[in-house]
């Protein structure tokens, strides 16, 4: 018996229009249209899997933190016999609002990804993606930061964050430090990480257990 294929054309256009009123206009509810009830989102790299209302939570929160974000679609291709579209796109936006506790930087940002559909009864019931916001928390310049967002695991070694340094290891630190880069890192006032890059640092005394940093004043960062 041969096997009916049905045309992804309205898919095809249905998917662009919906997909740029969600993600350049904040019009989340246009994604109703396109995906259906059982619709699952899968994370190839984190594994995560998200419902609708979960992307159109994510799609918000990127949009409030990057309130000029602008996508374009590069490359869209359909596969009528496997029912599926691939969708390969960029982002640029503006790093103006807070992310997931990550402080906004002012720095504007371009990220790529791609998504694989599946189309099931002319909607799309799954998606395979390459980009989710811990890929955007890289993209903005702090991997470094997303373990603060994480919980430890059991049998994960947790450092010491009481404040007071192990002077053994002050000193040992202080040995070996000769010149480069530190991170120096605090928390504000609303409890959120902040942090810097300096190149100046010098070890002043053990007890008290003192070091210098200079920071420029100019930085977003000094206060």
């Amino acid at each position: 018996m041969q096997q009916i294929v049905n045309s992804l054309q309205p898919v095809k256009e249905s998917l662009v229009n919906a997909w740029e009123a969600a993600w350049d206009r904040g019009q989340v509810e246009a994604l109703d249209e396109i995906f259906h009830a059982d619709f699952r989102r899968i994370s190839k790299k984190s594994k995560n899997v998200a419902t609708i209302g979960e992307l159109k939570q994510e799609i918000l929160s990127v949009r409030d933190a990057f309130p000029d974000l602008v996508t374009r679609i590069d490359h869209l291709l359909v596969d009528e016999q496997e029912q599926s579209i691939a969708i390969f796109w960029h982002t640029t936006g503006t790093f103006i609002n807070d992310l997931q506790g990550v402080p906004a930087t002012g720095n504007t940002v371009e990220t790529r990804g791609s998504n694989l559909m599946k189309i099931q009864d002319g909607k799309i019931i799954s998606e395979q993606v390459t980009w989710d916001q811990s890929e955007l928390l890289e993209d903005v310049g702090v991997p470094s930061l997303k373990s603060a967002f994480e919980p430890a695991g059991e049998g994960v070694v947790v450092d010491d964050l009481s404040g007071v340094p192990n002077l053994d290891a002050l000193k040992g630190f202080n040995r070996q430090f000769v010149t480069g880069v530190t991170v120096v890192t605090t928390m504000d006032e609303q409890g959120k990480p902040r942090g810097l890059a300096a190149n100046s640092y010098v070890s002043v005394s053990l007890e008290p257990p003192l070091v210098l940093v200079c920071v420029q004043k100019t930085t977003s960062t000094y206060a």
